[in-house]
């Protein structure tokens, strides 16, 4: 964090000390074994409170008032009476008390037995926590007196246990707590075992966990004077809602395995609004709901009809919001059955920005007003995405899809007007990076900019068209680095595919090179996004390869549901047609190379093909069926995922059988002739080890081609000298199969 004065940051290091960098100066100071500091303000002055193990110490930042004391377990600064709450443990009875930090004064609060769940609200001037641990007593003190306030009998409901405060409603009128009941599972004998039964919609090891934490939600509301449970063991709060005086809660219920739910009909999955001073509920039209805290609207999307609508809770009406709105909303992907598009709510809670596929949106939950087209409908027309730079701001974030080039609009009453855009890629939300930084006390802004051929760095800018750079790091310039251009290509039952063909700095056309191709999912999107190289660590790392005269084409597939393998031969089989009519190309040196999902396509292909020189496996699936029916470590079965999940098999396997066993590529190893270099983890549990195992021992059956690299002690991706073992070894099995060099030693039979 910053001081107030932006003349200094302060910051915990990787190894527990305290730092504290002056800005402009370069120097730094550290304090060792520091567990936690927070930053406070009151007025003119700043105070920094820190922790070394249980000692607080709490020091004025103009240097002028340092107070340390011990046996500290928390601490709070109430900004409106400028002193610090504390919770000391001292001779077995735990101390609440205000400390003014000016006069070192101290005022006790409470003292007695243990506290806990502490919760205070300086708004309203209360301070929440819990006492008596074996049967549990809900505690308000008046911040401003600092004596209790008298609570109603609170009738406490049979065989619970009062567990922790949840949280206070924003209006201090609410508080949800949390029960328990013991756990109902039994230990059988002490015999090491589990019962499972076909009947439960949990499996043994989830039950165990659910029955491990059991949890019913209560509120207590001032002026009602009894508690109200608002949610089941099945249920939580997800959003805080309210209206008037009234409080709310937007609750989700889910009485299984959430990712069964698609199939197993015992499974519900549903949202209410419960009012938490009734307990009364009224359940959603649709489970997947979102509520701005504290707001009175709920938001859904229809499915059915593919609209937009809300609840308000003040009058259970629900409203039709986009009806009329010929647009495709933002989809969260084309195996998922959640469209969640909301952007932000504004400061009111009557609005809710949505993006769809290109442009802004600004919706009224109240339905009074239109939906207004923020962006005048300027992306749809011109196929750029635009999103928010920062909430309901006036700065845009631009992607061309076509050319993947990205950059800033502003958003004004005609629409959007172009800033910059360009081949290059700003670290922004969407992109997984950093999002820009907002200087304090100027309009200034800092932000991160990347490229293929350029690592990020720096630049300051005040209007998003001209950037400053204030770093220059750029140690690309040491390596024959690289250049990417976005190639289409026609697809049959498509329009076109989409791919990035990285070439080495020093790319002669009148060579021939070799070509990796290298896929998942889709990733042309990131044509421009800067590779830093280093070892391979299952996914191969292309400026790796780049440097080394490799060319290396990443193709996006596009998925048909219930067909992964043979949606991915028809990108990768037209990719490498449209890729060997390029002269520079050596048709006959061309290699696949795929990790974990991207395995199994590789896996896959192989079966169906003779086209490519080389393969490489990497924690890749090969038996579907023995897949679909595994379980991971934590107990849940695989089968989602494999239906309704990423491998997108859509149907179970008595439903498609064929396509199952399609999609094995186990069944067809006989058909392999590419050679196939195999890598698994002993302690993968995405794609276990035995996948690949199971493969290689078929194609070993088969006296085909293949090897198998085991790293016994490392999971789905490599790390360390395995990552740099394996780096070197798919190197030489590529050099081999690709350039001509000599077989390794290790390819050799033992």
């Amino acid at each position: 964090m910053f001081t107030n004065d932006a003349k200094a940051v302060v910051f915990l290091t990787a190894h527990d000390s305290l730092a504290i960098f002056q800005l402009g100066k370069g120097n730094i100071d550290y304090t060792p074994k520091v567990n936690s500091f927070r930053h406070f303000s009151a007025g003119n002055r700043e105070w920094l409170a820190y922790r070394q193990a249980t000692e607080l110490h709490i020091t004025a930042w103009d240097g002028k008032a340092c107070i340390q004391l011990a046996e500290v377990s928390d601490y709070w600064f109430d900004p409106y009476k400028a002193s610090f709450l504390l919770r000391r443990a001292v001779g077995g009875q735990d101390l609440i008390y205000w400390l003014d930090p000016n006069n070192k004064r101290l005022d006790t609060i409470y003292q007695g037995n243990t506290a806990s769940s502490l919760n205070p609200d300086f708004v309203h001037r209360k301070l929440w926590f819990l006492t008596d641990t074996s049967n549990g007593r809900l505690n308000c003190y008046n911040l401003a007196s600092g004596k209790p306030e008298e609570l109603s009998t609170v009738i406490f409901p049979d065989s619970l246990q009062l567990q922790d405060i949840d949280r206070i409603t924003p209006d201090g009128n609410t508080v949800l707590l949390n029960f328990k009941r013991p756990s109902n599972y039994i230990d059988t004998a002490g015999v090491h075992m589990r019962i499972w039964n076909a009947t439960s919609v949990r499996l043994p090891k989830q039950q165990e966990e659910a029955e491990q934490s059991l949890r019913y939600e209560f509120a207590y509301t001032s002026g009602v004077g009894r508690l109200v449970q608002v949610a089941t063991p099945d249920e939580h709060i997800s959003e805080l809602l309210a209206a008037g005086q009234k409080n709310y809660g937007l609750i989700f219920h889910c009485n299984g395995d959430f990712n069964e739910a698609a199939y197993d009909t015992r499974i519900s999955l549903e949202s209410w609004v419960v009012d938490f001073a009734s307990g009364s509920r009224k359940k959603m039209d649709h489970w997947f709901c979102q509520a701005r805290s504290n707001g009175r609207y709920v938001l859904y999307y229809d499915p059915v009809k593919k609209v937009y609508r809300s609840y308000d809770v003040t009058n259970g009406k629900v409203r039709n919001l986009t009806g009329g709105l010929h647009v495709t909303w933002n989809g969260a992907g084309n195996y998922s059955s959640v469209v969640n598009t909301l952007a932000c709510w504004d400061n009111s809670g009557h609005y809710a920005y949505l993006y769809d596929e290109f442009d802004i949106w600004k919706i009224d939950l109240s339905g009074k007003h239109l939906p207004l087209n923020l962006t005048k409908g300027f992306g749809r027309k011109n196929r750029l995405i635009f999103r928010f730079l920062q909430e309901r701001g006036n700065l845009l974030s631009c992607f061309n899809p076509r050319t993947k080039e990205h950059g800033f609009y502003r958003l004004t009453e005609e629409g959007p007007v172009r800033l910059i855009t360009g081949p290059y890629l700003y670290a922004l939300e969407e992109f997984d990076g950093m999002t820009h930084i907002k200087a304090s006390n100027a309009n200034v802004y800092l932000v991160q900019r990347m490229s293929a051929t350029e690592s990020p760095n720096y630049f300051l800018t005040a209007n998003f068209k001209t950037f400053k750079p204030i770093s220059n790091v750029y140690p690309e310039r040491t390596w024959n680095w690289l250049s990417s251009e976005v190639m289409r290509w026609p697809v049959p039952r498509r329009d076109s595919l989409a791919g990035v063909i990285y070439k080495p700095e020093n790319f002669d056309p009148a060579k021939k090179y070799p070509v990796i191709f290298f896929y998942y999912e889709r990733k042309s999107d990131l044509a421009n996004k800067y590779i830093s190289p280093g070892f391979s660590l299952g996914d191969i790392n292309i400026p790796w390869f780049v440097s080394k005269g490799y060319i290396v084409f990443t193709p996006d597939i596009d998925y048909d549901l219930g067909k992964p393998g043979e949606s991915a031969l028809r990108a990768i089989e037209s990719g490498r047609k449209a890729l060997a009519k390029f002269p520079w190309v050596d048709t006959l040196k061309m290699a696949l190379s795929g990790h974990s999902f991207g395995g199994f396509e590789t896996n896959y292909i192989i079966t169906r093909t003779r086209g490519f020189a080389a393969a490489i496996s990497a924690s890749g699936l090969g038996d579907m069926i023995s897949y679909y029916n595994d379980f991971g470590n934590d107990g849940e079965s695989r089968q989602s995922f494999v239906e309704v999940g990423q491998i997108r098999m859509k149907s179970s396997l008595w439903n498609s059988k064929a396509d199952y066993l399609e999609n094995s590529p186990v069944l067809n190893a006989n058909k392999v002739v590419t050679p196939i270099l195999l890598e698994v983890g002993g302690k993968d549990d995405r794609v276990p080890a035995r996948q690949g195992l199971e493969f290689f021992n078929s194609l070993r059956r088969l006296h085909k081609p293949a090897w198998l690299l085991q790293y016994l002690d490392d999971g789905h991706s490599l790390d360390g000298k395995d990552a740099e073992d394996y780096t070197r070894r798919i190197t030489g099995f590529f050099d081999h199969f690709l350039i001509g060099k000599p077989m390794p030693d290790w390819m050799r039979a033992q």
